[in-house]
């Protein structure tokens, strides 16, 4: 199934379509939040920006980050913003035409290299999965501030059952 993020003119509100999609998106980041201590999370610094390795020994989490890390990558592609009021996701978006990245799906989860030609990018790219990684030890606490948006089947229709 294809989905894509549209917005509507006036205001930057989400259509309905769109509505619908972030709130899967938001149903497959809380499951991995509520997961937190399940999945592994490795950060390497590489020539011009980061490779991260992310994965879960459970069949259902690693089916979900195989979700969750492509959609994001699409939002960059895509200048589906997220996070408009932080300057360092700010540049990332309005530099995104300057970004290589490369998705790699695992059995147990991905790979992702992200990298730039341009020093500086590199060194906003590396900022940001530091971000990330902080925001990832921090997951269980998130997840127990916010409740779930969807019932459980949102998620079953997203990325099916796994066997």
């Amino acid at each position: 199934m294809t989905m894509h993020l549209r917005m509507i003119d006036c205001g930057g509100h989400l259509d309905a379509e769109a509505r619908k999609q972030h709130e899967r998106e938001q149903v497959v980041f809380q499951r991995l939040l509520e997961s937190h201590e399940a999945i592994r999370r490795e950060l390497e610094f590489i020539e011009g920006g980061t490779r991260t390795v992310t994965t879960a020994t459970d069949p259902e989490l690693a089916a979900l980050l195989r979700v969750h890390v492509p959609e994001l990558h699409r939002r960059l592609r895509e200048s589906a913003h997220l996070r408009d009021r932080d300057p360092l996701y700010r540049t990332l978006f309005e530099q995104r035409g300057r970004i290589e990245v490369h998705v790699e799906e695992r059995p147990d989860g991905v790979v992702v290299d992200e990298v730039s030609e341009d020093p500086d990018l590199a060194h906003k790219l590396r900022e940001h999965a530091t971000q990330v990684n902080t925001f990832v030890l921090a997951a269980r606490e998130l997840a127990r501030q916010y409740p779930p948006v969807m019932a459980d089947d949102a998620v079953s229709e997203r990325v099916g059952r796994v066997a």
